[in-house]
């Protein structure tokens, strides 16, 4: 459901400095149609993610999500289906500093909700080099925050052999045969 339906009256256009994003604004501008107000949003959250990281001594993967922003982590999956491609790419920076940062991250759950956002969205079958790499940084940063013994590792492997590997897009196929073989690069045969 895109939840777009209904005619408001259209805002003025925005020129992309002219967007202000507020932490109160955010559900709204998270949802917007506009893809500058959702780029501006996921921008806005790395910025404030940032700063908590810098202003205080959180170590590895402690952060609550919440502490940024009270739906943080239920805004990560959500913004890894955008599909425009520029702010797809805002949302996967600012997906792979939130794995590296919160809490959230290291969960079963939350690997297989950003997983299958990455598979059935338009991560994985992108033609921007940009894209494909930050997915790939994304991929292997949840392999690394994975907590000793948890499922998120098979997980992973298991949809991207079903979403990935037995794609009908060639290009999503042969980016998931690459990704495997650099997982299995970096983090030994036992991944």
């Amino acid at each position: 459901s895109m939840g777009f339906g209904g005619m408001s009256p259209a805002p003025p256009p925005n020129t992309d400095d002219g967007i202000n994003i507020t932490l109160e604004g955010l559900d709204t501008s998270l949802k917007s149609p506009k893809w500058q107000l959702r780029k501006a949003s996921y921008l806005f959250l790395h910025s404030r993610l940032s700063k908590i990281n810098s202003s205080g001594d959180h170590p590895m993967n402690r952060l609550k999500g919440e502490v940024v922003y009270e739906k943080f982590d239920q805004t990560i999956p959500n913004a890894l289906k955008d599909k425009n491609a520029v702010a797809l790419d805002a949302a996967l920076t600012l997906s792979i500093l939130y794995a590296d940062s919160c809490q959230g991250a290291c969960s079963d759950g939350a690997t297989n909700q950003i997983m299958k956002s990455l598979l059935k969205g338009t991560a994985f079958s992108s033609s921007r080099s940009g894209t494909l790499s930050s997915t790939e940084e994304l991929v292997l940063k949840l392999i690394e925050v994975a907590p000793e013994g948890s499922s998120s590792i098979p997980d992973i492997f298991d949809l991207i052999q079903e979403h990935g590997l037995k794609s009908r897009k060639p290009k999503v196929v042969l980016f998931s045969a690459k990704l495997i073989l650099k997982c299995v690069h970096e983090f030994g045969t036992g991944v």
